[in-house]
């Protein structure tokens, strides 16, 4: 009789261990898919958002606004037109400059 006891506690204790393991199951559960969630979270910042393809190097963008480099990067400097530097390379958005081109053409009207 005693056995029988010590039996039906150990297979008390097991249950609950088991109910305790599956607690701990869901919990890492979720735990993982919230740290997936976050860490598959794109961080994008503008240096890291720029469209590739969206963008003019600077004899490109010269041609476009008929201006020489160096009057260009006067206009950079002056903050008249955003450059973004991939390495020590400045390059231009394509549609910026469109707007800009715009605006000198109204302007000498």
């Amino acid at each position: 009789m005693n056995e029988e006891k010590k039996i039906k506690k150990l297979e008390f204790r097991i249950f609950d261990l088991e109910k305790n393991v599956d607690l701990l199951n869901q919990k890492v559960i979720q735990l993982t898919e919230t740290l997936s969630f976050h860490h598959n979270e794109p961080k994008i910042s503008k240096k890291t958002a720029l469209d590739i393809d969206n963008l003019l190097n600077i004899e490109e963008a010269c041609d476009i606004l008929n201006l020489s480099k160096s009057k260009l990067m006067e206009w950079v400097q002056s903050d008249l037109i955003k450059a973004e530097l991939i390495g020590n390379i400045p390059y231009f958005n394509k549609e910026e400059l469109k707007q800009v081109h715009r605006k000198i053409m109204i302007s000498e009207d």
